[in-house]
C-alpha cells in the first residue's frame, strides 16, 4: 500500500526501472543508494524497494518505531513506504525476507540532489590553494554524508547506480564535488541537523543527456536521436532518404573552398613532397596548425605484402578532432563528425594493394584544437578480421589547405554516449528517483552555450520532468549561472546566462550568480566555495524560512529620464553598492543604433545611465558580452546578473 502523496505516474515508474530477476533467487536484495550509513528524508514517507524470490514477504522494522510488510511481485520486485521522524539518529533498519539484511548508522535529516557537469563534479582535490586544503583538513562531520554516483549512461531505464555513501571526512571530502561540499557544510552548520549529498554528475554534458523521453517530447530536434535509440535502422532509413541532398551540396561547398580537395590531394599520384611531419596520434598543439580553424590534410604511405591484396579490411584512425574524410588509394571511405567520436570505416575489395598503399585524411576543426588523437592501439590497419593488421601511429606527412571556417557537415549523431538525450537521466538519476529528496542543486550550461534560446524551453522542461518523475510535486531546485568565460564566438556566454535567468519564472527556483567569480582563461572557476554558499542562501532562506540574504539584484524595470535611464531592481530593498573600481560595462542604444559605451552611477537602490554616444536612449545592456567582471552587487554583497532591456 502506498501512501497518499506517492502518484500514479511514479508507481509506473517504479515497474520500469526494476531489474526482473529469477524467481529462484530468494536472497532479498536493495539498491545501492540503500545502504548503512545513508542520510532519509526527516519527517517523510520514504521508499524502501529491492528485489526478491517471487511472492516473498519482505518486512521493515525501524529503531524509530516503524514496522511495514509487502510482497514480491511476480518479476520479484517490491517497494513499501515508511515514515520517518525528525531529524535525528543514528537508527538501525532491518530488512528480512528469506535472508535478513541490518543496516545502521542511518542519519534523519535532510537530503538533495547535486547535480550537472564539471563545474558541478569538479572535486576539491582539483582545487589547488590553501584554502581548499585547509577547509579539507577541518571537514569532518559525522552529520554530513556524501553519496557520489558512478558515471554510467545508457539509452534504456536502469534500475540501479554504483556507489556508496560515506561520512564526511578529508579523505572523502576530498574527492567530492567542491560546489556541493560547500552547500552542504552551510546548511547542515545552519540548521544544526543530518544532511545527505547526492552528487550525480558528468563533465562537458548536455542538458537533455539528463532529460527523459517524456520531457523531451516538444523538441523536434531529438526526435531522430530519440527513434534510433529505440529503432536503429528505421530511423537510419528515414534520415538517409531526406539527407542525400544535404550531403551533396555539402561535398560541392567544401571543394569550392578547399584546395586540397580541388587538386585532389587524396590521389595516389599527388606528390606531397615539401609537406611536414607530425607524430599521431595528438591533438596539432604547440605547432603552427595551433590556430588553424578550417581544413588539414594528412596523408601516410603504407607497404603491404600480397596477402593483403584485394581484401576487406578496416582502418581505424582513433578519434578526430572535428571531422574527417578519409580515402586509401583515392577512394572515398567516408565521412565522420565529432570531436571524441572513434572513427572506423570498412574498406572495400579491389582497395588494398600489394606494395605502397595511400592513405589520405582530410581533418576539418571548427574552433579549437584539431587532429588525430587518442591511443595509439586505436590507429591501425587490418583485414580478415584483424588476423592481419599494421599500426597506423607514428609519423604521418601533413599540410594546411583552407585555414578558414567551413560550413558545418550535415551529420546525424548514431553514436550512443554520454551526451544522447535522455542516456544520462536513465543511468544516473532514474535509479535515483525512489529516494526522498529536500530538492536539487544543479550546475550545467557550458556545454549547452551554443544553442542558449534552446535553453530557454530546454532547462525548464528538464526541471519539470525531474518533479514530474520523483513525485514530489514542485520540490527545491537551484541553480548556478554559468560564470563568464572568454569563450571564442560572440554571444555564446552572455545569451546562455540570460537563458537562466529567464528561467527563475519556473515555480520555485534560485539562481546563483557568478558574475564576480568567473576566470578569464578557465572555464573552470577555482571559487567554489562562494559558489556553494549562494546556492546553500537559497536553501536556507526559501526551502528553511530562515531570515538571510539570498539574492544579487534582479532587473525589474527602467524609466526613462531625459537623456539618461533609472533601472530599477528586486533583491535591492537596502540599497545597492558597486565594486571597488566602481560600475563598469553598462550599455546604451538608441531604436536602431548600436550599443555605446555607457558610465552608471548608484542612486540609493537605483541606477543611473548616460552615455555621451547616445542622447536618446532606449535600451540598457549591462555585463553583456561573454568575459566580465561584476561590478553591480546590492548592499549584502550579492552581485546581479547580466542582463538587457532589448531583445535583439
Amino acid at each position: 500500500m502506498f501512501t497518499k502523496g506517492v502518484s500514479i505516474k511514479l508507481l509506473s515508474i517504479v515497474a520500469a526501472i526494476f531489474l526482473a530477476i529469477s524467481s529462484t533467487n530468494a536472497e532479498v536484495k536493495l539498491p545501492k543508494i540503500v545502504s548503512s550509513g545513508m542520510v532519509l528524508q526527516q519527517q517523510e514517507t520514504v521508499n524502501f524497494w529491492g528485489w526478491a524470490a517471487q511472492g516473498e514477504k519482505i518486512t521493515i522494522l525501524t529503531s524509530w518505531g516503524q514496522k511495514a510488510n509487502t510482497t514480491a511481485d511476480n518479476n520479484g520486485k517490491w517497494i513499501v513506504p515508511v515514515k520517518t521522524p525528525k531529524a535525528g539518529g543514528p537508527y538501525t533498519i532491518s530488512i528480512s525476507g528469506e535472508n535478513n539484511i541490518e543496516l545502521d548508522d542511518i542519519l534523519i535529516g535532510e537530503v538533495w540532489i547535486c547535480s550537472g557537469q564539471s563545474n558541478m563534479e569538479f572535486h576539491m582535490s582539483w582545487l589547488n590553494s590553501d584554502r581548499i586544503r585547509k577547509d579539507v583538513q577541518e571537514s569532518s562531520n559525522a552529520k554530513l554524508r556524501l553519496f557520489t554516483v558512478k558515471k554510467a549512461f545508457s539509452p534504456t531505464p536502469k534500475y540501479d547506480v554504483e556507489g556508496e555513501w560515506q561520512i564526511c571526512k578529508p579523505e572523502t571530502a576530498n574527492e567530492f564535488s567542491a560546489t556541493a561540499f560547500y552547500f552542504g557544510q552551510k546548511i547542515q552548520k545552519e540548521l544544526g541537523i543530518p544532511v545527505g549529498l547526492i552528487s550525480t554528475n558528468w563533465g562537458g554534458t548536455v542538458a537533455e543527456a539528463w532529460t527523459s523521453k517524456e520531457g523531451l517530447a516538444d523538441f523536434e530536434e531529438f526526435k531522430f536521436k530519440l527513434d534510433y535509440m529505440e529503432n536503429p535502422e528505421k530511423a537510419l532509413k528515414e534520415f538517409r532518404s531526406k539527407q542525400d541532398n544535404e550531403l551533396d551540396k555539402w561535398y560541392s561547398q567544401v571543394k569550392s573552398l578547399d584546395p586540397g580537395t580541388q587538386q585532389e590531394w587524396y590521389s595516389e599520384d599527388y606528390s606531397c613532397k615539401g609537406w611536414k611531419q607530425l607524430e599521431l596520434p595528438q591533438l596539432w598543439k604547440n605547432i603552427e596548425l595551433n590556430e588553424v580553424d578550417g581544413s588539414v590534410w594528412f596523408r601516410k604511405e603504407v607497404v603491404l605484402d600480397n596477402s593483403w591484396s584485394n581484401k576487406e579490411g578496416i582502418i581505424r584512425l582513433a578519434m578526430v578532432d572535428d571531422l574527417d574524410t578519409t580515402w586509401i588509394n583515392g577512394k572515398l571511405l567516408g565521412t565522420t563528425n565529432g570531436w571524441n567520436v572513434q572513427r572506423q570505416y570498412k574498406i572495400p575489395e579491389n582497395v588494398l594493394k600489394s606494395g605502397k598503399n595511400i592513405i589520405a585524411v582530410r581533418i576539418v576543426d571548427y574552433q579549437g584544437e584539431g587532429g588525430i588523437h587518442g591511443d595509439k592501439a586505436d590507429l591501425y590497419l587490418s583485414c580478415e578480421n584483424n588476423s592481419k593488421k599494421i599500426s597506423l601511429a607514428g609519423n604521418w606527412k601533413y599540410k594546411a589547405s583552407y585555414n578558414k571556417r567551413i560550413p558545418a557537415f550535415p551529420a546525424v549523431d548514431t553514436y550512443i554516449h554520454e551526451n544522447s538525450p535522455t542516456t544520462l537521466y536513465n543511468a544516473m538519476i532514474v535509479p535515483l528517483l525512489n529516494y526522498k529528496i529536500a530538492g536539487a542543486i544543479w550546475y550545467q550550461g557550458e556545454s549547452n552555450k551554443d544553442r542558449a534560446i534552446q535553453y530557454r524551453s530546454l532547462f525548464p522542461a528538464m526541471i519539470k520532468d525531474w518533479r514530474n518523475h520523483w513525485g514530489q510535486g514542485d520540490f527545491p531546485f537551484y541553480y548556478v549561472q554559468i560564470a563568464p568565460y572568454k569563450y571564442e564566438y560572440a554571444g555564446e556566454s552572455e545569451l546562455l546566462r540570460e537563458a537562466q535567468l529567464k528561467s527563475m519564472s519556473v515555480p520555485n527556483t534560485g539562481m546563483a550568480v557568478t558574475l564576480d567569480i568567473g576566470d578569464y582563461n578557465d572555464i573552470h572557476p577555482k571559487n567554489k566555495h562562494d559558489v556553494g554558499d549562494r546556492l546553500a542562501r537559497w536553501a536556507l532562506a526559501k526551502t528553511y524560512g530562515k531570515n538571510i540574504a539570498y539574492s544579487g539584484p534582479v532587473f525589474k524595470s527602467m524609466k526613462k529620464e531625459g537623456n539618461k535611464i533609472r533601472l530599477f531592481f528586486d533583491h535591492a530593498e537596502n540599497g545597492l553598492k558597486a565594486a571597488q573600481d566602481g560600475l563598469k560595462d553598462f550599455m546604451l542604444a538608441s531604436s536602431g543604433s548600436s550599443f555605446a559605451p555607457a558610465d552608471a552611477v548608484i542612486e540609493g537602490n537605483t541606477v543611473v545611465v548616460s552615455s555621451k554616444y547616445i542622447d536618446n536612449p532606449v535600451h540598457v545592456r549591462y555585463g553583456w558580452r561573454n568575459w566580465v567582471m561584476g561590478t553591480l552587487f546590492n548592499s549584502e554583497g550579492l552581485p546581479a546578473s547580466s542582463f538587457r532591456t532589448d531583445s535583439y
